[in-house]
């Protein structure tokens, strides 16, 4: 791969998510990328618990924790995301947002503004929203969403959208997915927001 990439005329960056995810020995996973050509940079990310981040910081690459939305930034990116769909929230529902504390993942916040954005019921929003604050644990907010979703479109119907998302974590593109079979596309957005749900603290390594 890296003959083929420095062959190129033109300077490449190249970006892998949650690399950890390959689940080699911190060795082995370092001595993939011990010959990177000059024209290359590369970005990787590794999930919150891996440690093969290590050899990649012992010999000198660059580290990044990134830790979150602030309830600063939470409220920012609320609003911000939001007003694409023609909505906004009361300052009262903004600090409710705010202070929770699965706020600070910019994709549990965004899977919640998604269940915002479809909850049809103003005079109720404030109680649904209470209902989604009072879970601090991924996997409790992931079931709840997915129990929502199975009520209104069917538990069959989501069993098979999130089998077709489990093919995109094989190799294959979200276009050739949805080309395979009729997708809801809104249920597939919806979903697509919750199936990641469990990557969301990384550590980024950047060879620059």
């Amino acid at each position: 791969m890296w003959s083929a990439l420095g062959a190129s005329r033109y300077p490449i960056i190249l970006l892998i998510d949650d690399i950890s995810y390959l689940n080699p020995t911190e060795a082995s996973l370092f001595s993939l990328f011990a010959s990177i050509p000059p024209n290359v940079k590369v970005v990787l990310s590794f999930s919150a618990s891996s440690t093969a981040y290590l050899p990649f910081v012992q010999n000198g690459y660059a580290h990044f924790q990134l830790n979150g939305f602030s309830q600063a930034d939470a409220k920012s990116f609320s609003k911000q995301y939001l007003s694409t769909y023609s909505k906004a929230l009361s300052a009262q529902q903004e600090d409710i947002l705010a202070s929770w504390v699965l706020a600070k993942q910019p994709r549990c916040l965004s899977v919640l503004l998604n269940e915002l954005v479809s909850f049809g019921q103003y005079d109720a929003l404030n109680e649904y929203m209470r209902g989604y604050c009072r879970l601090n644990e991924v996997g409790q907010f992931y079931d709840s969403v997915l129990r929502r979703l199975s009520a209104d479109y069917g538990s069959e119907e989501i069993g098979r959208t999130l089998l077709m998302l489990s093919l995109t974590l094989e190799g294959f593109t979200e276009d050739e997915v949805k080309s395979m079979a009729d997708i809801n596309q809104i249920l597939w957005s919806q979903l697509s927001g919750n199936e990641q749900l469990a990557y969301q603290q990384r550590r980024t390594i950047l060879h620059w």
